[in-house]
């Protein structure tokens, strides 16, 4: 998130109506995250919401919002979100903020449902992606719930209102039962006032035994106040209702600075414990992606963490912007899922791209055959197989043309358009896994070469600089840039 002026950020926040004191001096995270979801809700034709009464880009209009659910990415997770919240029988005694949790598109309730209310519904995947996180750590997942607290107020656990956002049960590989506590952050800047103090926090803290006895009064105030409360929950939980294993997690993107220095600091009072760790909302999308071609995580991605959008937009000029046309569309229509191309944007990519061939076809021959390639044969005659495998998976005209997007639309490195697909492939995944890292350095520039063999026959060029693939791929932590 660099190289952008200040200015820049804050004219493109007016044109969004996401312009807020609250975010901050000139370019930070929590502006961009703003201006994301304004975004989000302008390709969709939502009509903006209020905010003590003037309009804010980030909030939907309510009622319509709440009627409507259109803070959420798909009928599953909406139907979840009735569920849960709309369901006075379920939701009772859970404190979820309305209208927030409606109309806010910042909120970290509504991004909660949308993480997670798929991965409800489909145990075995969320028990695939929890495995994946946690190394194995958990070898079930038996159920999710939403702001969940074992007793509000019952001085057999903390005595205060603390839940968690997420809580996750789970069996261990030796059959027993564990859990998950997770607190979820998204635009917060956690410098809220602090909860008033209670002398049972530091009994509970004493119980647990993993506190560095000299931060005790640093975890006492914000920002870390709320972490270790929710972190005294865990211990308290595991402790109390005989649990094998269970552990706090605290989940934020990757670029608050705010949440990252929290999760510092916090580490900084811990002695070793197995009951604290942190994830990133990025580490998530990508462990989901290794388990799932659905396109509800992709739904996510763009929505949320996609801050190369922001970019692009400032690139395209304000000046140049068309505005949108705001409406209240259908909920179960196409537009909800697919806003279709940005109005600034030079490209429909709904269409071939003009200046690309509808595919480019190549060969094992044709890859000996090049310059570079031909360095490689080593790689196509260790595993004459493989290779064939990797040739058919590029050889497609789909995936081609993701591979053109990427440069094109995303301003993201070739590579990007596909590698998520690659590493879902059964054969690539248990080869990768199985062969040590150094050994697998020359294939995967093998497939850097066969990349770009690909994209120069749709005319384009290396750039001769590299574009970060990190987040998105678990083998690839960078990829060629390519220009027209």
């Amino acid at each position: 998130m660099d190289g952008l002026s200040a200015e820049s950020i804050i004219e493109l926040a007016k044109a969004y109506d996401a312009h807020e004191a609250v975010d901050g001096v000139g370019d930070t995270f929590r502006r961009r995250a703003r201006i994301l979801q304004s975004m989000w809700r302008s390709a969709r034709g939502y009509e903006a919401g209020e905010h003590r009464g003037r309009r804010l880009g980030s909030r939907l209009l309510m009622p319509w919002a709440q009627t409507s659910l259109a803070n959420y990415l798909t009928d599953t997770v909406r139907s979840v979100v009735r569920a849960e919240v709309l369901d006075p029988r379920r939701s009772v005694g859970k404190l979820y903020g309305k209208p927030r949790i409606f109309c806010d598109l910042l909120s970290s309730q509504p991004l909660c449902f949308n993480l997670f209310g798929e991965l409800q519904q489909d145990l075995p995947l969320a028990t695939d992606v929890l495995r994946d996180i946690t190394e194995r750590r958990v070898a079930e997942v038996t159920a999710i719930e939403f702001e969940h607290s074992p007793g509000r107020g019952d001085p057999d656990y903390l005595g205060d209102r603390s839940a968690f956002d997420i809580y996750v049960e789970f069996l261990t590989p030796a059959g027993g039962s564990g859990f998950i506590g997770i607190e979820v952050k998204y635009h917060e800047d956690l410098k809220g006032k602090a909860a008033g103090h209670k002398a049972l926090y530091d009994q509970r803290a004493d119980e647990m035994g993993c506190f560095r006895p000299e931060c005790r009064a640093v975890l006492h105030e914000m920002p870390l106040q709320q972490v270790w409360r929710d972190h005294l929950l865990a211990g308290r939980v595991r402790q109390k209702d005989d649990f094998e294993d269970g552990f706090f997690v605290f989940l934020y993107p990757r670029d608050n600075a705010f949440c990252v220095d929290a999760v510092d600091r916090y580490r900084a009072c811990l002695t070793p414990t197995g009951t604290f760790d942190s994830w990133t909302l990025e580490q998530v999308a990508a462990a989901i992606k290794r388990h799932t071609a659905e396109p509800w995580i992709d739904l996510f991605v763009d929505r949320y963490l996609d801050f190369d959008k922001v970019e692009r937009e400032i690139e395209v000029g304000v000046g140049d912007r068309k505005p949108q046309q705001s409406r209240r569309p259908d909920i179960h229509s196409g537009l909800f899922l697919h806003g279709g191309p940005h109005p600034g944007l030079s490209h429909d990519f709904r269409k071939p791209n003009e200046r690309t061939n509808p595919m480019a076809t190549i060969t094992t021959t044709d890859f000996l055959a090049d310059s570079t390639g031909r360095c490689f044969r080593d790689v196509v005659e260790s595993d004459p197989g493989l290779f064939e495998r990797l040739i058919g998976f590029f050889d497609d005209a789909t995936r081609q043309e993701r591979m053109v997007k990427a440069v094109l639309r995303d301003r993201r490195p070739a590579l990007a358009g596909v590698v998520v697909e690659l590493e879902q492939q059964p054969w690539f995944d248990a080869h990768m896994r199985s062969t040590p890292d150094d050994d697998t350095k020359r294939l995967r520039r093998a497939i850097g070469v066969l990349v770009r063999i690909i994209i120069e026959m749709h005319g384009f060029r290396k750039t001769g600089r590299k574009g970060p693939l990190k987040g998105q791929s678990r083998w690839f932590g960078s990829a060629e840039m390519y220009e027209p």
